[in-house]
């Protein structure tokens, strides 16, 4: 029985890609680590403002699904919704672009 190393299969998978296909994949990879980053980032500022989903939910407005949607990365934010989170916190935003690879 052969196994397969996911690294070894994501690689084959990568190799056997047209450069359209590898950019369209960069791309959507690069969103998808972005709103990551983001679920990870509401969901801490949350946390260390001790409110719970619900309560930072009735802060911005919204129900607390919504909340559970976005720390989950199910959601993807506007930049106003991400500084009214923020702002229901006690923290504001900052946006910065840093050169690429």
């Amino acid at each position: 029985m052969r196994t397969h190393n996911w690294e070894d299969v994501l690689q084959r998978r990568l190799d056997a890609m047209t450069p359209e296909e590898r950019r369209a994949y960069d791309d959507y990879d690069a969103e998808a680590e972005a709103q990551i980053r983001v679920a990870e980032l509401v969901f801490e500022m949350r946390r260390k403002a001790g409110l719970t989903q619900t309560e930072l939910a009735r802060r911005i407005g919204t129900k607390q699904p919504y909340v559970s949607a976005v720390e989950s990365g199910g959601r993807s934010l506007t930049v106003a919704t991400l500084i009214r989170l923020a702002k229901a916190t006690g923290n504001k935003v900052i946006i910065e672009a840093v050169p690429g690879e």
